[in-house]
């Protein structure tokens, strides 16, 4: 049975920021030791445990090696501003009033709120999904490719990195060509890799910088091109939950008067969402994300480990291998104004995009450029709108194209 003491202290590291990789994960992970060693005079073998806890948070986790070497550089630091142990009262309790320059205890922050997604879920009667976001999407979404998406979210002559591997520096980089394309440029990627394909949300400059503070194991030379000081706009913030259903989740946020810029699935239990926030500085994100919406959202089921500045999401139109699934796009708009998406007219009537890709494909199967395969995606969306005369009558003449 653990002490008060022991779960005082498991709670208060359990409510700090995880440390991640490009945002002075050196100082957060730091700090925690600090708090561990100093705040609460524990040995490094008494601070063991709490910092492997913390270290399962952190975005990649340190080595045991790493993490020890930060406890020994808190133990020491001569430059403290408070005594030791000024995190104990004289009973050896927790105060309850941490230093200002460390997070509220865990009583102070909010929390996941099932009944509460639940109530604002039930406000809307209607199913939200796929079709019903892709009808209210300022542009089609089913046929847009992987550079087609990022086009229409950033600005001639951004750059955006390409991950297969959210632990490296990128494997490319894709730089917005302007009013007119080739935007068929990353169809290499929509095959997908083993856990699937990011993108870092926020635009940068492309070149890598060397930082003493990026220094580890896993970064030796301490190089990178994905850091905060690589970003040139503070544009986009990512939400995204992996603990509320997601039908819950998507009538929730078709409800919220937020800047959705884009909605997109992870091919696994998430929905990823693009909110726009075009901040001057990452002190002002941190303000309007961290400080303003991560509160609400979190009680709703966002994921507060994923509302950071700079933050990789999934790239719609590309599959991921492992889960044989889509990282589907479901709504996209370049010019978000915060006005709820269940309160957006639909575009067009939900079966015109079926029914231009079917007819497109008999125009095309004369070619003999149309596979079959392609025929059967068609059918299946087709399906859906099969009570509407006009969408039967297509879906007899794709299946006679399909059985020839």
């Amino acid at each position: 049975m653990i002490s008060p003491l022991e779960d005082r202290i498991s709670r208060y590291v359990g409510c700090l920021d995880p440390a991640v990789a490009g945002q002075r994960g050196h100082h957060t992970t730091l700090r925690m030791a600090c708090v561990l060693v100093h705040g609460f005079a524990l040995t490094e073998e008494q601070a063991w445990p709490f910092a492997l806890d913390y270290n399962a948070k952190c975005m990649p986790p340190w080595s045991e090696r790493d993490l020890r070497r930060k406890l020994t550089e808190a133990l020491r630091r001569t430059d403290h501003q408070q005594p030791r142990g000024y995190l104990l009262d004289c009973d050896g309790q927790v105060e309850k009033t941490p230093s200002e320059q460390l997070q509220p205890l865990p009583e102070s922050r909010p929390v996941y709120d099932p009944g509460k997604l639940k109530r604002l879920a039930n406000k809307l009667s209607i199913v939200v999904n796929a079709a019903y976001l892709e009808a209210r999407s300022k542009y089609t979404c089913w046929n847009r490719s992987p550079a087609g998406f990022l086009h229409k979210l950033y600005r001639s002559g951004e750059r955006i990195i390409i991950f297969t591997s959210p632990l490296s520096q990128g494997a490319e980089i894709w730089e917005h060509p302007g009013l007119s394309g080739n935007l068929a440029t990353l169809n290499h990627f929509t095959s997908g890799s083993e856990q699937g394909v990011w993108f870092l949300c926020q635009p940068v400059t492309g070149d890598f910088i060397k930082l003493q503070r990026l220094q580890s194991d896993h970064n030796p030379s301490g190089q990178s091109r994905r850091c905060e000081e690589c970003v040139t706009s503070w544009r986009y913030a990512v939400i995204e939950s992996d603990q509320a259903p997601a039908d819950c989740w998507l009538k929730v946020l078709v409800q919220l008067p937020l800047p959705i810029a884009a909605i997109y699935t992870s091919a696994g239990r998430s929905v990823h969402t693009l909110i726009r926030i075009d901040a001057d500085s990452k002190a002002c994100w941190d303000a309007i994300v961290r400080g303003k919406m991560l509160p609400l959202l979190v009680q709703l089921g966002a994921d507060p480990a994923a509302m950071t500045a700079v933050r990789l999401t999934r790239l719609p139109g590309c599959m991921r291998q492992a889960k044989g699934a889509l990282q589907q796009l479901l709504y996209l708009d370049d010019a978000p104004d915060g006005t709820p998406i269940c309160e957006r007219a639909r575009r067009e009537a939900p079966e015109a995009d079926w029914l231009r890709w079917a007819r497109s494909l008999i125009y095309w199967h004369s070619t003999g450029e149309t596979e079959h395969g392609t025929i059967q995606r068609c059918l299946a969306g087709l399906q859906q709108f099969a009570n509407i005369p006009a969408v039967n009558s297509t879906i007899q003449q794709l299946e006679a194209l399909g059985a020839n």
